[in-house]
């Protein structure tokens, strides 16, 4: 958020976007306080 590092989290590479994105929401959901603006979603990648 911010171009800052909130958290990390470990997944596989094979996990689907939404799992991803839901995994890393849940992650930051304590310091976020307004909309989601972009999710950014790389597949396959470590």
């Amino acid at each position: 958020m911010n171009g800052k590092t909130r958290a990390v989290i470990n997944v596989s590479a094979d996990i689907s976007r939404e799992e991803a994105i839901a995994a890393g929401k849940e992650a930051v959901k304590d310091k976020m306080s307004g909309n989601v603006v972009k999710e950014i979603y790389v597949p396959e990648r470590l």
